[in-house]
């Protein structure tokens, strides 16, 4: 393997990587989001509200 196809390998992983690490926060975020309904200790379980 060359340098020339070393340094395309290497910058097509960082571009999967990076596609990986953004769908990861997305789905992070989403999950925080979902976690606030369920774990709220200011609010009574007969008050929650949930997402139909």
């Amino acid at each position: 393997m060359n340098s020339d196809e070393y340094i395309m390998h290497l910058e097509s992983t960082v571009a999967q990587l990076t596609a990986e690490t953004l769908s990861l926060r997305t789905e992070n975020e989403d999950l925080k989001r979902r976690l606030i309904l369920y774990e709220n200790p200011h609010t009574p379980q007969s008050k929650q509200m949930f997402r139909p």
